[in-house]
This record gives C-alpha cells, structure tokens and sequence, in this order.
C-alpha cells in the first residue's frame, strides 16, 4: 500500500453555516485517529486518506451558508488528477451530509397522510434554528467502515466514548496501517490511519492485499460455514442464521465453543482461527454478540446486495430479523442508512419507536413504514431533534416532553400525559395529542387511592395531583383500571402563576385542563 504523501485543499460550497460546529475530523480521546476516512476505488486506481483540518473560506451574502475548505492528506496527488480531486471532493461532500441534504418540503411532500404535515413542518422549522435550512443526509461513512461503525455502537458500556474506542480497536487490529510519510509531510506523521478493505474488495474477494483483514476474513468464513447453518428466507433471499446464539461472556464462548471447534477433527478450525475470533471480540469490547453481529453483516454481503434493498423488502427483514440469530436488525438498519445511503430505512431504536408512538400517534412499525416515504430522512430529523432533547439544549426545552423519561429510576417514559403535553408548544399540531384531548381527567388534591374509584366511573384515563393548587404529577389508567405514576418531573416546572383555584375532585377533559392555564413559557 502506498504511503499518505500528498496534501491538497478541497473546497466544498453552500455549507449552511449552523453545521460548522457538527463537522468532526477527529475524536477528542483519540488524537491522533482521524475519524472522517476516505477509501475508494476509481478505475482501477485506490484512493485514499483523511482531512485533518477545515476553514471557512467565503461566507455568502444571506450569511446563512458559507464554503469550506478541507486540508486533505492522500496517497495520491489530487493536484495533478482533477478527476481524483473530484471523487474526494464527493466523498467529503457525502460525510459531511451536504450532498443528499434534504429541506422542509421534501420532508412534507414525504408524509403520505397530510395529519403529519403540520407537525412536522413546524418541527423542522424549531430544528433549523439550530441546524440552517437544510439537514444534513448522505452516505455518512465507507460502507465496511460503516459497518465496523455500527456494530460499535450496540449498547455500548459508555455511549459514544465506547463506540469510538471500539471503532478504533479494531481498526488499529486488523486494519492496514498507512504511514504518513514523515520526509514530505512530517507535521502530521503522527496520525495513526487504518484501511479496510472496501465494499468491492470483498465482493470480488480481492482481500490478500490487506493481510491482517485477511486472516480475520479467512476464520470468520470457517466460523461462517460450521456455526451459521440454519437458514431464514425472506422473499427470494436466503439469509443464514446461527444455530444458536453465542454465550455474552467471552471466556465461556472459548472454553465451550471455539476450543471445541478446535478440537474437532470435522472441522477445518486451528488454533490460529481461535486467536483470530478471540481478538474480534476483544476489538468490541469483548462483546461475543458484537462479534456475531460483524460476522453475519460481512458474510451476508455475499448473499444479497445491500445497494438493491428497497423498502418494502427492508420492513420484511425487520420484521423477520428477529429469527435470524447472530443478527442485529438495528445495526443493519443503521449501516444501510448511513454507509449505504438507503434513504428508505430507518433503524428503531428508543428514540424512534417513542416519537412515532407518542409525537406521531402511531401504532406499529407496519404503520409507520406506510406512513412516510424518504423514512431516512425523516429518521435524520428524530435524531437531531432527539439528540438535544437528551442533552437540554435550551431550544427544544419546550417540546416533546414525551420522549423523556419520568419516574425516578427511568422506569417509565412521560408519554402523552396532560403535564408533557401542556409544556409542549407543538402539542396543537400533534396526533398524540389529539387521541388523548377529549379524555376525561380528575384533579384532586387527595391521595389517589381514594379517587380511584370515581376516576374509573368517570371513565378518567389521567388522574392529576395538585399540590398548593399547583399541578404537580400525573397518574395513568392501565387495563386493570389502576392508575400508576407516569409524570413526576414535569410539574416541576410549574409555579405560583400555574396555580388552579379548584376544589376537589373536579372532572374535566385533557383539553379544558390546559386552556385552564397560561401558555407555557421554559424559564430554566
């Protein structure tokens, strides 16, 4: 492989201004590990290589866009190949999400069902106070490097610190390293750059050329053919599936599986394949089910072209994928969305399954994939939106309280309840809402026990304790006609002016309880 020896300044325009902050060449912890990587291939020719520094260089007159100018280290001269230049430039566009970046009214016009317009539409107009007028979509990442990206991020131990520790490990153990020749670009010859193989290095089993990759690749096959013989069809695609799931902990999986495999004189499995699987696993923080994850993701390319999944044949392996054993649908959902640019796939994690359910009002994933085309891009709009939810970006203080937790233990999620809804200021164009505004809700400044049973007769879905007047927690009916604690923080929030001078036991729909009180204004 050729050394990183040449440097060249690749400008990418119109930029909106608000994604300066959420460009990332490199990962604080991890200095030296450029994360933005590069590795394709152009008739017959391997590039490759890493930005390590960008600049504004031009703003525009509407200042709301500007053009940026990465610094890019490659293996071959981009200044003397003005098609090179061009691929690079592509691929930096696509990472950055400027290429495919999507507006409001490709959201609207994405919506089957004109109920989530409204909603929608306003959410994105409260998410581009932050982010511009345009969102950020595109092939995010290298497909295999998309891949070793996601299965990173299953339930990892410390969030993100974990995925890119992980990302990093296996990387630096079966990737290639790529010196930064240090005669010509000394200043950055510390930077530690690894290569995979690409997407059509393996379609067309081109993987010699990347020997630790390779002897990886060689024992994954063996584990592929011995442990992965049951079968699951979907469509005309047959999908393996492992006979049984791998043990979690790691010493288990060699003393009862891959030792055992070694000593059977059936199989073609060495001691030396042993090593090799025993390694993917400590790459993924010695997560067994990880390594099972990366073994079927790479294997099934094989199988079926990730490039050709469309939409409806992708709902029927995310609802079939739970027989498919030594899979995670969720991951293969996010490196077909991000490494793949399927803009038809959406993976379902906590953030999604709660914003359809409660924001949308939707009832199942069967739903929600008839509901919306582009599911992609929309997905791009919950993440933003559910990302600085999570981390109380002041902005979004005063929306979707729903998608946050609310008893003590983060045992239950606040939902649509009279108290999230009230200090949302969506809550008018929301489908959640309007399923629960009509229903019948007690407040009461007793104990719940001894209302329950008026709640019940009076065919309340929400009991509300008032403290000093004040609404303070919700309470909500469940199939048993018990009332169980759903809210205790969002009466937080409330004051003195919030105060209900009412008497006991007053019995009023969801809607009449917040007209009761004044608009709802976040004050911190």
């Amino acid at each position: 492989m050729e050394n990183i020896q040449f440097s060249s300044k690749i400008r990418i325009e119109h930029v909106p201004v608000n994604w300066i902050p959420k460009i990332e060449l490199f990962y604080p912890d991890l200095p030296g590990f450029p994360i933005m990587y590069v590795h394709t291939l152009y008739n017959g020719n391997r590039l490759y290589g890493f930005p390590v520094t960008f600049s504004i260089t031009h703003y525009y007159e509407d200042n709301q866009t500007c053009d940026i100018e990465f610094l890019f280290l490659c293996n071959k001269n981009l200044e003397s190949e003005t098609e090179f230049k061009n691929i690079i430039k592509k691929e930096l566009a696509n990472r950055i999400g400027i290429l495919d970046a999507f507006t409001k009214q490709l959201l609207l016009d994405s919506c089957r069902k004109e109920k989530y317009r409204e909603f929608l539409g306003n959410l994105y107009d409260i998410c581009s106070n932050l982010y511009g007028s345009k969102l950020p979509y595109g092939k995010f990442y290298e497909e295999i490097y998309s891949i070793v990206r996601f299965v990173s991020a299953f339930l990892p131990k410390t969030g993100r610190q974990s995925e890119m520790r992980m990302l990093y490990n296996f990387l630096s153990i079966f990737g290639e390293k790529i010196t930064v020749d240090n005669r010509i670009l000394p200043q950055w010859s510390f930077i530690e750059y690894y290569l995979l193989p690409t997407l059509d290095d393996i379609l067309t089993n081109n993987i010699e050329i990347f020997p630790k990759f390779n002897q990886l690749y060689q024992s994954i096959n063996k584990i592929w053919k011995i442990e992965y013989k049951n079968t699951v069809t979907i469509e005309s695609v047959t999908f393996k599936s492992l006979v049984k799931a791998w043990d979690k902990n790691k010493n288990n999986l060699i003393q009862n599986k891959l030792l055992n495999l070694e000593s059977d004189i059936n199989n073609d499995f060495s001691s030396n394949d042993t090593y090799q699987i025993e390694r993917l696993v400590d790459a993924f923080n010695r997560h067994p089910w990880r390594a099972c994850y990366f073994i079927w993701s790479i294997c099934t390319i094989r199988d079926t072209n990730y490039n050709e999944w469309s939409k409806e044949f992708f709902e029927k392996f995310y609802n079939k994928a739970n027989k498919i054993k030594g899979c995670s649908e969720k991951v293969v959902a996010c490196f077909l969305q991000q490494g793949f640019a399927n803009y038809e796939v959406i993976p379902i994690d906590t953030w999604i399954k709660t914003f359809y359910e409660y924001a949308l009002g939707i009832d199942s994933k069967e739903e929600l994939f008839e509901s919306f085309d582009n599911l992609g891009k929309l997905e791009r709009l919950i993440w933003l939106v559910s990302q600085a939810n999570k981390t109380n970006i002041k902005e979004y203080m005063n929306l979707l309280w729903c998608q946050r937790y609310g008893t003590n233990g983060n045992k239950n999620f606040r939902g649509i309840n009279p108290l999230s809804c009230y200090e949302c200021k969506l809550h008018n164009f929301c489908c959640g809402y309007e399923k629960i505004k009509n229903q019948n809700m007690l407040l009461t400044h007793n104990n719940i026990e001894d209302c329950r049973t008026l709640a019940v007769s009076r065919n309340c879905q929400f009991i509300c304790k008032l403290e000093n007047n004040i609404p303070k927690t919700i309470y909500k009916r469940d199939r048993f006609e018990d009332y169980y604690l759903i809210d205790e923080f969002s009466g937080y929030l409330l004051k003195r002016e919030h105060s209900l001078d009412i008497g006991d036991n007053l019995i009023i729909t969801v809607n009449e309880f917040i007209n009761l009180l004044p608009e709802f204004q976040y004050t911190g």
